[in-house]
């Protein structure tokens, strides 16, 4: 049973001394910071910069190629024109805010909540409290919390448009774009691969280039996928000292495809992406930039900063990726 208990939701009122309490020792984090096919893209500060709430972009293919297409001797020439089509994403806004009272930014060495709950001074009786500016401390975590929050975005994010500003703007995700090449597991992962990879590559009016694909998946796909490409590991290395695999990269008769594991990947799904058409779009604010902090107006003795930003993402044609769902 564990010695303490984590709470399971931040506080949502102004800091104090009563809510935001002091404690001695080595700071451990349980928050975790790692957001792939964000970071891979560009990050909260890369990609590219819009000047639109809604941008988009387009997409075109050609006629499958026909045996025989041909003319008769001083015939007049097919009349053909190639389609474009219009694809649309949206920037939604990340807005989050710290607010500290004043009395709670200068108690850095007080232990506890205060109160009617014991407190000691820290400072010369059991050493330093390690957190002594609240307000930087708070806007790192909340940064790293609006991250996570885009990272989710561009992988599930169901698009919404709206025409006022009742409902919020939000962004496509990836996964929720893919249709052409999104194909329903069937008895193991390597064969629902291939056969997904086999339709991109030999459908030509739906071709996939498979530029720079990256596989992503979440843990509990990622060890079968292991276990698979090692013939349930078969072909790990023998060793008296060292046991198991992580298969970082697998080769298959259309390429070679990197794997990252991605917790926010839906457990059942596999998501084959082109990396070289995924990049977040920011709305820059004149003289603010991308993700930017702020002091807000305050009426009383405190402080509160605010961390905005309006992010989208470009994933290109849907048909250059491709998805496995219902894995079992």
């Amino acid at each position: 049973m564990a010695d303490y208990t984590v709470p399971s939701a931040p506080v949502t009122t102004m800091g104090t001394t009563y809510n935001l309490p002091n404690f001695v020792g080595e700071l451990f984090s349980l928050i975790p910071a790692q957001t792939p096919l964000l970071s891979m893209s560009g990050g909260l500060t890369g990609g590219k910069s819009v000047a639109s709430k809604e941008f988009t972009w387009q997409v075109e293919d050609n006629a499958a190629a026909s045996v025989n297409n041909v003319a008769v001797e001083g015939a007049d020439p097919g009349i053909t024109a190639i389609i474009r089509q219009e694809v649309k994403n949206v920037v939604e806004i990340h807005q989050e805010s710290v607010k500290i009272d004043y009395s709670k930014q200068g108690n850095t060495q007080f232990v506890g909540s205060g109160g009617d709950v014991p407190a000691i001074e820290a400072s010369g009786q059991l050493g330093n409290q390690p957190v002594q500016s609240e307000i930087p401390h708070q806007l790192a975590l909340t940064i790293n919390r609006i991250a996570r929050d885009v990272e989710l975005s561009m992988l599930l994010g169901v698009y919404q448009n709206p025409n006022d500003n009742v409902t919020e703007r939000q962004m496509r995700g990836v996964l929720t774009a893919i249709d052409t090449h999104s194909t329903i597991f069937a008895t193991d992962l390597r064969t629902s691969l291939n056969a997904m990879l086999s339709g991109m590559y030999e459908d030509e009016t739906t071709v996939a280039p498979l530029i720079n694909p990256v596989i992503f998946l979440n843990g509990t796909t990622k060890t079968k996928l292991s276990l698979e490409y090692t013939n349930n590991l078969g072909l790990a290395d023998r060793s008296r000292t060292i046991g198991g695999v992580n298969v970082e990269t697998i080769v298959t008769d259309f390429g070679t495809f990197g794997v990252v594991l991605d917790r926010y990947m839906p457990a059942d799904q596999l998501a084959l992406l082109d990396m070289s058409v995924i990049s977040p779009c920011f709305m820059p604010i004149p003289g603010k930039g991308h993700f930017f902090t702020e002091p807000l107006a305050k009426t009383g003795a405190y402080d509160q900063v605010q961390v905005y930003g309006e992010i989208g993402l470009e994933y290109g044609p849907e048909q250059y990726h491709g998805l496995i769902t219902a894995i079992v």
